[in-house]
């Protein structure tokens, strides 16, 4: 019995850390969004490169074993040398790939860090997506895929029923894109929705709400349990009793915020699976982000459960609104 299944894309990313003297931040006034400057056509000095294997499902999979959890990914990667990279490095980090599918080439994302922010540039593969699988897990995590995924939807959700299994839904780009209409059976089945203040405004259709609200819309939706991440002013969930609670974010000199997400919800995820309850897996997802955002990429800074343990009691405490 496998602990977690990951289903999702990934890939290989590259982050090129940008010197604050080379760019810069245009922010027009009473506008939330900026942009990001550097003068076309010429050199751009880069301080540090560095490249790994990405995507939200690589980050979730190798974050959920290093906390301990039996886990096995359902991805694909290209039949070329940054396949076989994506490949060692998943096994170097114990995920199980034997129901990795292999062909074309694999996805590319490169990252451009300045001032703790990354801009992300992606190319993600077309792909002809099928779920099967020949492993009974007690928990199933699907994330980000690019357009084709939802096909996977129906096995996905006879899948869940017939195994009574423990579904956690974490939308990419192109799945919130999508909506809610076309994910309405997985959607009935979720016993865990997870996104940033940000997508789950563009989800629900609702720019001016509080988050409180917008837990509430999330759930309406059909899952058991819903939680909104909102960068360094923490997390806010919702439980099956709708109980609404908000676990501050812990304290972290930020370097990079790659992968944050994927830390929180990963690490939340496994939390659940050993039994803590909704608002103290929250600040287990806290404490394991807080870590990753001081290293850069999404991985380094990933915590093993005993250094989790170790570093939790610093991390604020969570409360009941």
């Amino acid at each position: 019995m496998t602990d977690l299944l990951v289903v999702g894309d990934i890939g290989i990313d590259t982050y090129y850390l940008l010197d604050e003297h080379d760019a810069c931040v245009n922010r027009p006034r009473n506008e939330q969004k900026a942009t990001l400057c550097f003068e076309m056509g010429e050199k751009i000095p880069v301080e540090e490169i560095k490249q790994t294997v990405g995507g939200n499902a690589a980050n979730v999979s190798i974050a959920a074993t290093k906390l301990g959890l039996d886990t096995q990914i359902i991805t694909y990667v290209g039949q070329d040398p940054d396949g076989r990279s994506a490949l060692n490095t998943l096994e170097k980090n114990n995920v199980g790939i034997d129901e990795v599918k292999i062909g074309g080439q694999t996805n590319q994302t490169v990252a451009l860090i300045y001032q703790t922010k990354r801009t992300l540039l992606v190319h993600h593969e077309l792909r002809n997506y099928v779920f099967s699988t020949k492993h009974n897990t007690r928990w199933l995590y699907l994330t980000s895929t690019n357009i084709g995924g939802d096909k996977m939807n129906n096995d996905l959700a006879e899948y869940i029923a017939s195994k009574n299994v423990k579904f956690v839904f974490s939308p990419g780009t192109m799945q919130r894109h999508a909506g809610p209409g076309g994910y309405k059976n997985l959607l009935k089945q979720t016993d865990l929705i997870v996104m940033n203040l940000r997508e789950a405004r563009d989800y629900v259709k609702d720019k001016k709400s509080d988050v409180d609200k917008l837990l509430i819309k999330l759930k309406e939706l059909g899952p058991e349990n819903a939680v909104i991440t909102d960068e360094t002013r923490g997390s806010y969930g919702i439980d099956n009793n709708n109980n609404l609670y908000h676990c501050p974010a812990c304290r972290a000199k930020t370097v990079d915020d790659t992968g944050a997400g994927d830390a929180y919800s990963a690490t939340l995820t496994v939390a659940l699976s050993k039994g803590e309850a909704l608002p103290e897996a929250m600040r287990w997802g806290s404490c394991n982000a807080a870590s990753v955002v001081e290293h850069i990429g999404p991985q380094d800074g990933l915590l093993t459960l005993q250094k989790l343990k170790n570093k939790i009691e610093a991390c604020p405490l969570w409360r009941q609104l």
